[in-house]
């Protein structure tokens, strides 16, 4: 492999979109909604590899995003063993969303393609 399709290469197989996530908790508490929402931030990169989260209250979110390949999941504490997961990858809009839902509680995780 001659040095421009090695470098062609490293650029295409580490490239990698970047998100714009948001966790939101809503809450309904004396029958009215309180509402709740925190951006994630980056954790971890890597190339060709990103981790995104955030936490509101017991509520844990985090999208690692591989390539195209996108693992989003809402846990909740303090044993972080509910919740919810889904992998998939963007679609041609560039969205994708995943909830979890209580009777009092929802989370609702958020993901746009910058």
């Amino acid at each position: 492999m001659n040095k421009l399709s090695l470098i062609l290469f490293l650029i295409v197989s580490t490239n990698t979109f970047a998100l714009d996530c948001t966790g939101l908790k809503r809450e309904v508490i004396n029958g009215n909604a309180v509402v709740k929402t925190e951006k994630l931030e980056k954790f971890f990169e890597i190339p060709g590899y990103v981790k995104y989260q955030a936490n509101i209250e017991e509520g844990h979110f985090a999208v690692d995003l591989s390539g195209s390949q996108v693992t989003s999941y809402i846990t909740i504490g303090p044993d972080y063993t509910t919740g919810n997961l889904s992998k998939g990858e963007l679609g041609e809009e560039g969205y994708i969303k995943l909830s979890y839902v209580t009777p009092d509680v929802t989370y609702i995780l958020e993901c746009f393609d910058k």
